[in-house]
């Protein structure tokens, strides 16, 4: 098989491979299959989803070749609106245990979230000027509580 996808992509072609996963969460069978892709996804369902809340999905690159990176992202879909970019549910969460004062780890281990998750979500809200917003907003309720 990895023969045919080198021939195909010596050739200039795309190739899309699609399977699923086993039920402890990874791909089922032989990975060695993978070796020559550029690109391999996973799709998983977002924090706090429940059967019935609608068609919504993470979209996880599990390898890029080549040192590249490319952003997980979550998506969600609504008949009105059509498909809409998600920002990660956990954000507020994130930030309420960054401002009380936990570290990357504690916070990782108390959402059952990876340490990197947990770094780009604080870095996210700082550039877009959350954090600074939160903090603000802590300090004006702690001068109005006293």
């Amino acid at each position: 098989m990895n023969d045919f996808l080198t021939d195909l992509r010596a050739q200039g072609y795309c190739v899309l491979l699609v399977h699923h996963e086993g039920k402890n969460g990874t791909q089922r069978g032989r990975t060695d299959g993978d070796d020559n892709l550029d690109v391999s996804i996973q799709l998983e369902k977002p924090y706090g989803w429940q059967p019935g809340d609608g068609l919504a999905f993470k979209w996880k690159y599990s390898k890029v070749r080549h040192g590249g990176h490319l952003p997980d992202f979550e998506a969600s879909y609504e008949a009105e609106g059509g498909w809409r970019l998600v920002e990660d549910g956990r954000l507020p969460e994130v930030m309420k245990l960054h401002a009380a004062g936990k570290s990357t780890r504690a916070i990782a281990t108390a959402l059952d979230m990876g340490q990197s998750a947990v770094s780009r979500l604080i870095r996210k809200a700082n550039q877009n000027g959350l954090a600074a917003l939160n903090a603000k907003a802590g300090a004006e309720s702690e001068s109005v509580s006293q």
